[in-house]
């Protein structure tokens, strides 16, 4: 998954994610939606998003949630990514709390290094 017009692993919020994995090229965005304390990834018109909380340099994940269409097309797992790599950018630890966050953290140990 590359971010126009950036270098891979420093997303920022509202740029424009592009991946393919078999399909068309498509285009998901992703944000940090601060006032609601959430990021959002939007893909084909719907959105996927992560609550969370800033507590110091930690974001503690406690819900994730993405519409019943995109389940099981990656929507959550590129979502996922997308925090790691915001985590990275601006050197959080995250917390996840939800089944699913975690679930997806034990499936990618490569990401580890963020977690808190």
């Amino acid at each position: 998954m590359d971010v126009a017009g950036s270098d891979a692993g420093t997303r920022q919020a509202g740029k424009t994610l592009r991946y393919g994995g078999g399909h068309p090229l498509e285009e998901s965005v992703f944000e940090d939606v601060s006032e609601r304390r959430r990021f959002e990834l939007r893909e084909r018109g719907m959105t996927a998003f992560a609550n969370y909380r800033r507590e110091n340099d930690r974001l503690v994940i406690p819900h994730v949630e993405s519409p019943p269409p995109l389940h099981g097309k990656g929507t959550a797992g590129r979502l996922m990514t997308a925090i790691v790599d915001y985590a990275r950018h601006h050197q959080f630890k995250i917390t996840p709390l939800c089944p699913y966050a975690l679930s997806w953290f034990r499936r990618h140990p490569e990401y580890g290094d963020v977690l808190s």
